[in-house]
């Protein structure tokens, strides 16, 4: 196993003026994909070798862009288990059936594909969707059969309440949170004189929703002034938002969308338009592919909730780089953080399993309720309202077209660059 330092990269960052980044080690020519692994056999004993888990993803649609390393990782893992033996229940090893069914990036459907994996008695659990949206309505249809749910990455605290009985838990931090550190580092730098105005924009959707309602409620309590808040449809034209930024002149600009083609289209407007902003803050980078774009997306910080490079260990994977690596491996890119989450979520269903000692959905639920495990993510441990209660948030920065963490402080690989170069010193 190619196991990276934070010293390597970090130095390969500042030898090259703050903007290089090494290539990983592991990170040669990419090999094709895994082929996706047969169905079980229909023979009825051999059947009971298997668990099946249903798996809610948008295959087609807006949120398919951002969907995919999830299903990627998913796969990955299972031939991972698979590999290993398999699951251990009592006397027994069964193998591990993703059941993939595509809620074409809308509520309705996600509805309609979660009721029937919920009707289906060999589905032992689902593992829900990108879209906090669409993981609403997978929650709502599996409770109302006992069917455990593991929230990958849906974000917006209202999906978790505290309930006698839990059904759905959540591998991933709320959204109310995510862009602490961004306002840490505002609050530091208002602190030692630098102008301060705040800007917010966020999609109209449960998690924008959650982003806008918390970050309006921190800048009163912290007392950094507000430049202004926009919300943004589905469908919205970012001129108006292009002019409201021109207009305020935020020092911070902080902003949501789940819609990867409206983050790039307003990362790269920024850059045309030539509107200098000292911090900018974008949900979703790597499922955006910010990366991708260049020097316009340069010094962009971006919350995350997992560091790859961190070595946690996994009983599958062993640890989380050789995770990372695998998967870069078999698809030609480092995972997404939400990536990291969906495999998680697969591991824990498994050792879940194996505690319950049987194929039964309640047995699973009350085995859910109990972990207190490693994974390639990190530490789970599911609190009452059933959402993972050892998640730290992490601020990654966009450097020489890779990802660098710069905050917490403790865990950066390279200083975090908290005024970006104006762009007449970026672009011709």
């Amino acid at each position: 196993m190619v196991t990276l330092t934070r010293a390597v990269l970090a130095g390969a960052v500042l030898a090259a003026s703050g903007v290089g980044m090494m290539t990983p080690a592991w990170a040669k020519k990419p090999q094709p994909a895994p082929a996706p692994r047969s169905a079980p056999p229909t023979s009825s004993v051999l059947v009971n070798n298997y668990v099946r888990i249903g798996v809610v993803t948008s295959r087609t649609g807006r949120l398919a862009l951002p969907s995919r390393p999830m299903a990627q990782a998913l796969e990955l893992t299972a031939q991972r288990i698979d590999d290993s033996g398999g699951i251990a229940l009592n006397d027994r090893k069964v193998m591990v059936e993703l059941v993939f069914v595509d809620d074409r990036s809308t509520v309705e459907k996600a509805r309609e594909q979660a009721a029937a994996l919920a009707k289906d008695p060999d589905i032992m659990a689902v593992i829900a969707p990108y879209s906090s949206d669409m993981v609403l309505e997978v929650r709502d249809e599996a409770e109302k059969v006992g069917l455990p749910v593991l929230n990958a990455v849906g974000a917006a605290p209202t999906l978790h309440r505290v309930r006698d009985e839990q059904w759905m838990f959540g591998i991933g931090s709320a959204a109310n949170g995510y862009f602490a550190p961004v306002l840490e580092a505002a609050a530091r730098r208002m602190a030692a004189g630098h102008a301060m105005r705040v800007g917010v924009a966020y999609q109209d959707d449960l998690f924008g929703r959650a982003i806008g309602a918390w970050t309006e409620s921190e800048l009163q309590r912290t007392g950094i002034p507000a430049s202004f808040v926009q919300v943004l449809s589905r469908s919205a034209d970012l001129s108006s938002l292009f002019e409201v930024v021109q207009r305020e002149h935020p020092n911070v600009l902080i902003f949501s969308a789940n819609d990867a083609e409206m983050t790039r289209n307003f990362v790269t407007g920024l850059a045309e338009k030539r509107i200098n902003i000292d911090m900018l803050a974008v949900s979703g980078c790597r499922a955006a592919g910010l990366e991708k774009l260049g020097t316009p997306a340069e010094y962009i910080v971006c919350p995350v909730q997992w560091d790859g490079l961190a070595d946690y260990a996994d009983p599958y994977w062993g640890h989380s780089t050789q995770f990372m690596s695998s998967f870069e491996v078999a698809f030609g890119a480092e995972p997404t953080y939400q990536a990291a989450q969906a495999a998680a979520s697969l591991v824990v269903i498994a050792k879940a399993l194996e505690r319950a000692g049987k194929l039964d959905r309640t047995a699973l639920r009350r085995a859910l309720a109990e972990t207190d495990m490693e994974t390639l993510f990190g530490s789970v441990r599911f609190g009452p309202d059933g959402r993972n209660s050892a998640v730290k948030p992490l601020l990654e920065q966009v450097r020489g077209g890779g990802y660098m963490t710069v905050l917490p402080q403790e865990q950066a690989w390279v200083p975090l660059v908290g005024q970006m170069p104006v762009w007449k010193d970026r672009l011709p």
